[in-house]
């Protein structure tokens, strides 16, 4: 199956086959691959982990009338998008696009592109992925991808420090890269006082309404190589510089109130979460609702894979800063909310998958303080349900009873129509698609933790 992401490039294209990713290089890449391949720059980048890793196959099978070579590479097995990346992500994907850049030109090489879909986080860091973004650089070293990464890259950090951390969500509605002319509407003027701001952003703005030349070119004007990696030093050492605001988020404190306030609890979640996920052995797990993933990370060290989802951007910050810290390889973090998660977008909705479609099946789903906030969404506990059913074994669940504070604090608003379930009617429910096969009672708490398996369809 030729993937939907892949058709825009005319240098090639990726299909999956039998569980492979293959990437079918075309006749119009020759010359830039050969460069790329003679060069060093592909083994050099490979041995570094900059850049996935590939190797030419032989094959009989003809995918494109220019068919020129075949690549196997390696699959990731969770593809994220940077409307769904922490701030932290998307600095760390920005730094190694100039990274590679840098290298690049040392090899006689530029990247064409600089947009964040040819970078994934795999193994606990950002890695790129599309080998066909490099061609050889001539006697002009303009970048000619200069724009494309202000828009992709610059622009989206900026927002997010000097607007609201939550504007990369943009990237889901301009999905080659946000305007730089509503960027700069966005952002409050007096932060373009600051020189990279004004000289990235709000000038080259300026030159693009007036349709002149974009502000790394004028006409007939050669681009030295020298000039160029002035260009990229600068642009890294500002995006190095970037840091978040220190804001407060809902949900970002709340592990640490619960350690505090009921400590019995904390501990004995720990313990019963770590032995139900021991017990199901599990391959990939979700943790759906995960907050900061600190049961993601006890669940990292029994799973393959752990993917940790939660909406609030401050918790999915300190989830990945955390995994980097501790050098966790098998979480991936992705910022988005359950209620409404990342859907199908581009090209006839097909470009970029849904959220809950891009990977294998998990075989444990975890779904720990989570069901009161689904149904405050007026969602019925029984739709949480068809999300547990994707997984093809196991399910841990939290049931939250009515007179738990927090339940009490979030509903203190409702009128009296407003239905929540006991827990009879949760095992009810819960036994129409699952066994229950171990449940606990948490300690200083009227919570209890379920392990589930899935009912067998024979």
């Amino acid at each position: 199956m030729i993937d939907p992401a892949s058709f825009r490039d005319p240098s090639g294209f990726i299909v999956h086959e039998d569980d492979r990713v293959l990437r079918i290089i075309n006749n119009l890449y020759e010359k830039d691959y050969s460069h790329f391949s003679n060069s060093g720059l592909s083994e050099f980048l490979i041995k570094k982990k900059l850049l996935i890793s590939h190797q030419e196959i032989s094959t009989d099978k003809i995918y494109s009338d220019s068919q020129y070579k075949v690549l196997e590479a390696e699959k990731i097995p969770f593809i994220t998008y940077p409307y769904e990346w922490s701030f932290s992500q998307f600095k760390d994907a920005a730094l190694l696009t100039l990274q590679l850049e840098e290298i690049a030109i040392e090899h006689q090489m530029m990247l064409k592109d600089a947009t964040p879909y040819n970078i994934q986080f795999h193994n606990g860091k950002a890695i790129f992925i599309d080998t066909l973004s490099f061609e050889k650089a001539e006697l002009n070293y303009e970048w000619k991808a200069y724009k494309q990464f202000c828009e992709f890259f610059l622009l989206p950090l900026c927002l997010m420090i000097y607007k609201d951390p939550r504007l990369s969500i943009l990237l889901k509605d301009f999905i080659n890269g946000i305007p730089l002319d509503l960027g700069v509407k966005l952002i409050p003027s007096r932060h373009f006082i600051k020189p990279s701001l004004f000289l990235h952003l709000l000038l080259q703005n300026k030159i693009q309404n007036t349709k002149k030349q974009p502000i790394t070119t004028k006409p007939g004007r050669i681009i030295s190589k020298q000039q160029h990696s002035n260009l990229i030093s600068y642009l890294k050492s500002f995006i190095q510089s970037m840091s978040l605001p220190k804001i407060k988020t809902e949900w970002d404190a709340y592990y640490d109130e619960i350690k505090g306030d009921k400590p019995e609890y904390f501990k004995s979640k720990e313990k019963f979460v770590e032995e139900f996920v021991k017990k199901t052995n599990p391959k990939t797990v979700w943790d759906i609702g995960a907050n900061d993933g600190h049961f993601s990370r006890i669940a990292s060290k029994f799973a393959t894979q752990v993917i940790s989802i939660d909406y609030d951007w401050r918790c999915i910050e300190y989830c990945y800063n955390e995994s980097k810290k501790n050098n966790i390889k098998n979480i991936v973090p992705v910022l988005s909310d359950l209620v409404n998660p990342s859907g199908g977008i581009g090209w006839n909705n097909e470009e970029r998958k849904p959220l809950f479609s891009r990977s294998e099946k998990p075989n444990l789903i975890m779904a720990l303080a989570l069901m009161h906030h689904i149904i405050n969404a007026n969602v019925p506990f029984h739709k949480l349900l068809d999300i547990l059913c994707n997984t093809t074994e196991f399910a841990i669940i939290e049931y939250i009873p009515a007179t738990d504070p927090k339940v009490e604090l979030i509903f203190k608003s409702r009128g009296r129509d407003w239905k929540y379930i006991d827990e009879t009617e949760f095992k009810n429910t819960i036994e129409t698609k699952f066994e229950i096969i171990e449940k606990q009672i948490l300690e200083g708490s009227n919570r209890v933790l379920y392990l589930l398996k899935v009912k067998s369809t024979k």
